[in-house]
Order: C-alpha cells, then structure tokens, then sequence
C-alpha cells in the first residue's frame, strides 16, 4: 500500500495558530477560575495568582502569596481551601 501525503504550510501555519491559541485559552480560564475560588479575606492571595509561559515552553499557574500553597493544602491548624487543583479539574472537564 502506498499513498501520498501533502502538507498544506499555509494551512499547517494556521492549525499551530489555533492550537497556541486554544492553549493560551485554557490557561486563561484556569487562572480566572482559580480566582474566583481563592479566598478573599484581604484581596491579596487573589491579586498574585498569575500565569506565565507559552504552548511552546509549557504554561505555570502560581501564587506569588508566600502562603499560598499553605491555603492549597492546609496545615495542622488550617483545614486546607483548594482553589487551583480544583480549577485545573474544572477545566479538565469543559475541555473533554
């Protein structure tokens, strides 16, 4: 069996585009969902929840709240209050 396969590069051009753009979307949406989902007793943990990177080196979503990961998870006096893993599994969803 044989058989000849073209690449289209204006059309493969087009297809990385909306790719990068479906990624950047989905990036997008987890930050804003994360949050809407992080407490808010100062405002603070909210305003340092940021995204950075590409779909060609790989996204991250963080806080720069030095506690941030201690709300995440919880301590041993602190019951944890998740608001980024639950935002990735939101979006794991909308996107399947």
């Amino acid at each position: 069996m044989s058989g000849r396969v073209e690449i289209d590069e204006e059309g493969m051009a087009e297809f990385e585009a909306s790719i990068v753009d479906a990624c950047d979307a989905v990036i997008k949406s987890v930050t804003d969902e994360a949050r809407q989902r992080a407490p808010r007793r100062t405002g603070n943990l909210v305003s340092r929840i940021e995204s950075t990177g590409s779909a060609s080196a790989g996204y991250r979503i963080e806080s720069n709240a030095d506690y941030g990961a201690y709300v995440e998870r919880g301590t041993d006096k602190f019951a944890p209050e998740p608001y980024l893993r639950p935002s990735i599994h939101t979006e794991r969803v909308i996107t399947q």
